[in-house]
Parts: structure tokens; C-alpha cells; sequence
């Protein structure tokens, strides 16, 4: 298993989590995650949370995205760490999806 070092986003404690073939979720975030949408409109879909759909408050995440300025400071950079947060999202959902088949729920 290839260790990335790259963070992906938590949602809030609070925070419903939308089902990923919800109708609400119509815009891949990534090229590289089609299978993970959320709503095209009316905002940009960056500015939705991947994980609950809503929009996110800027006010409430301008130090995380201060401390990724200072970490990825080209735009080479982000786009290498953007590229490695795929790849770490895509394998955890390629494991979930085999853990599932390997164990199905059992009705009754």
C-alpha cells in the first residue's frame, strides 16, 4: 500500500453525508474521480464539500487554505499534491468498495 502523505477533508461532526449516487451530485471534483460528485450550480463545485454537499464557508476554512498556500506555494505544486489527494480518495474508495464485496450485508 502506497503511503501519499496527502490529507483528504473530514466533514464537520455535524454534517449529513450525502450518498454518493444522490440526484443533488452532478459535477465530478476531479477528472481523476468522476465517481465523486457534487452539485454543478449555483456555485463553482470547488466550493462544495465532497463529502456533504454544502457550501463551504470560506470564513471557516481561510487558515487551512493559508497553511496549503504555504505548503504548496507554485501552482506546480498544488496541482502535484491536487493529483496525489485523487489518487489517495480513488485507492480508500477502491478499498471500501472491496472490503464491501467481500462482505456483504446479510439480510434477516
Amino acid at each position: 500500500m502506497e503511503e501519499t502523505g496527502v490529507t483528504l477533508p473530514s466533514p464537520p461532526a455535524e454534517a449529513t453525508l450525502v450518498p454518493l449516487d444522490s440526484a443533488i451530485r452532478t459535477t465530478p471534483i476531479h477528472p481523476d474521480l468522476p465517481e465523486i460528485q457534487v452539485p454543478g450550480e449555483p456555485l463553482p463545485s470547488y466550493h462544495y464539500h465532497p463529502i456533504t454537499c454544502q457550501p463551504m464557508d470560506e470564513d471557516a476554512i481561510r487558515e487551512e487554505l493559508e497553511k496549503l498556500r504555504q505548503e504548496y506555494p507554485t501552482r506546480e505544486a498544488a496541482l502535484r499534491a491536487q493529483e496525489l489527494a485523487a489518487k489517495e480518495a480513488k485507492r480508500r474508495i477502491e478499498e471500501a468498495e472491496k472490503k464491501k464485496r467481500a462482505n456483504p450485508k446479510r439480510n434477516g
